[in-house]
């Protein structure tokens, strides 16, 4: 209160910032999200819209080859299921 005033709005997101640090910029949901995500799941990838998941699924390395296929198949389950791949196999 000393440092902002007592009627300014504080935002805080430990994963995303240090513990207990407050500012008055608000904070973006969906990284603070991802901050508390990346240590446990660190090979989890967020793709932000439809078009980026299909350029990932036909073209990042991770869902290529053996190594990838289940990964591959994962997400392509998900377009599917969200009407935006064609269930075509």
């Amino acid at each position: 209160a000393a440092q902002h005033g007592w009627d300014t709005p504080l935002y805080r997101a430990d994963a995303l910032l240090e513990p207990g640090h407050y500012q008055r910029e608000p904070v973006n949901v969906l990284h603070a999200h991802l901050a508390a995500l990346a240590e446990p799941l660190q090979s989890c990838r967020v793709h932000p819209d439809d078009e980026s998941a299909l350029e990932a699924l036909y073209g990042d390395p991770a869902y290529q080859a053996r190594a990838g296929f289940y990964a591959h198949m994962a997400l392509r389950e998900q377009l599917i299921a969200l009407e935006v791949l064609a269930d075509d196999l």
